[in-house]
């Protein structure tokens, strides 16, 4: 594990935005004040220099699938290849085998491995499951009740876990190769939520704090197109255009994707669509925080190419900007000199982002991008202040 300090600079002079001229008050109530004095209202107070840090968590390009809230932990994988990966700042890489989606807080990884005590004509059987990083060993979530006994070597597959370790949301298989979207919980095993979803759905994630589900279902009308799960509804954001949802903010309270040749974001008030202005490639949105700002990547290449990705981010008031642009403004010293691949997921705070890139030095790296935070403060400059003379009276 290396870790980089991108130093930054503020400009040290305030904003003024009053200046309070030669003030003239009676005698008999004050002295004569020459007062002159700069305020700086409740805003960003630039702290000399501000470091932007870079955790890198491998020199590769790979493919970092989720971090949990604090970015104490990653599950990520390699382009073509069968083995995934953990990391932490305590244990670094450490190799899976198996196929590793979302983290929990306490490092647990949800995922899909070969099963050995699950077999089908004496094969093990793709199952899901919990990747314990104290152990090294998977955990299978155990038999669905719905599904009672493998038909193939696919058996189902673990997508997500939320931040406490309690729920974990996937696809079962059933007989005939039909599949459904389940909810897993340790109280209560398994839940199939994609009855009735079309002829099948998959639950690809789940917020963090299990308030939202998001995924895909196969419709007659389209062939994969995004579905939520929301207070016990059912959500489309277009049942007749293709799609997918990839990310949900932590608290639930968003859900991003695509749909058609658009992303999207979707709140329990409203759902907006967006385009690609930045090139004309597609784009993909990963991940989205609690206030609703949007990350991913665009892809000019077909077919698709992971080194013809860049990453995006779209504020809170829906302009599309280059993550370069954004890591600027964030504070990221020679940011332009960046070439940013994708950025896959957020922590809690909005503070720390997930992503790979090329640095300035022209190296492939996975890493995570971590901004200081610019706390508002209330700070008085008086430049100076004279007592003179005045008459009496006036």
């Amino acid at each position: 594990m290396q870790k980089i300090l991108m130093k930054t600079t503020r400009k040290a002079g305030f904003p003024t935005l009053v200046n309070c001229r030669i003030l003239r008050i009676p005698l008999i109530l004050v002295l004569l004040i020459m007062l002159k004095i700069n305020i700086l209202t409740l805003g960003q107070h630039p702290q000399g220099i501000q470091n932007a840090s870079v955790t890198v968590i491998m020199t590769t390009y790979t493919y970092p699938v989720a971090m949990s809230t604090d970015g104490s932990y990653v599950s990520g994988a390699y382009f073509g290849g069968a083995v995934n990966y953990f990391w932490s700042q305590a244990t670094g890489v450490i190799q899976v085998s198996g196929t590793v989606y979302g983290v929990s807080d306490a490092g647990v990884t949800t995922g899909t491995f070969s099963n050995p005590n699950l077999l089908y004509n004496g094969s093990n059987v793709e199952s899901a499951g919990l990747w314990d990083p104290g152990t090294s060993q998977w955990n299978f979530l155990g038999v669905n009740p719905g599904s009672p006994s493998p038909f193939s070597t696919d058996y189902n597959s673990g997508w997500d876990i939320t931040a406490d370790g309690s729920t974990v949301v996937g696809l079962q298989f059933y007989p005939g190769y039909n599949y459904s979207a389940f909810k897993w919980t340790q109280t209560g095993g398994y839940v199939d939520i994609g009855s009735g979803v079309g002829s099948g759905s998959r639950a690809s994630g789940i917020s963090s704090d299990g308030s939202v589900i998001f995924g895909w279902a196969q419709l007659p009308t389209a062939s994969r197109t995004p579905v939520i799960w929301y207070n016990g509804q059912i959500i489309y954001i277009n049942a007749t255009q293709q799609g997918e949802a990839f990310g949900a903010s932590t608290s639930g309270n968003y859900v991003t994707g695509s749909i058609g040749n658009l992303g999207f974001l979707w709140s329990p008030q409203s759902t907006v669509t967006f385009s690609n202005t930045l090139n004309t490639g597609s784009i993909n949105p990963s991940t989205v925080t609690n206030n609703g700002a949007v990350f991913g990547y665009t892809d000019t290449s077909w077919p698709p190419s992971p080194t013809a990705r860049r990453a995006f981010a779209r504020d809170t008031n829906g302009v599309l900007m280059t993550f370069n642009d954004y890591a600027e403004a964030r504070g990221l010293e020679n940011a332009q000199q960046w070439t940013f691949y994708s950025i896959n997921d957020v922590s809690a705070d909005g503070q720390k982002f997930l992503g790979a890139g090329k640095n300035p030095a022209g190296q492939n790296i996975t890493f995570i991008m971590e901004f200081p935070v610019l706390a508002p403060v209330i700070s008085a400059n008086p430049q100076s202040i004279d007592f003179g003379t005045h008459p009496a009276g006036t």
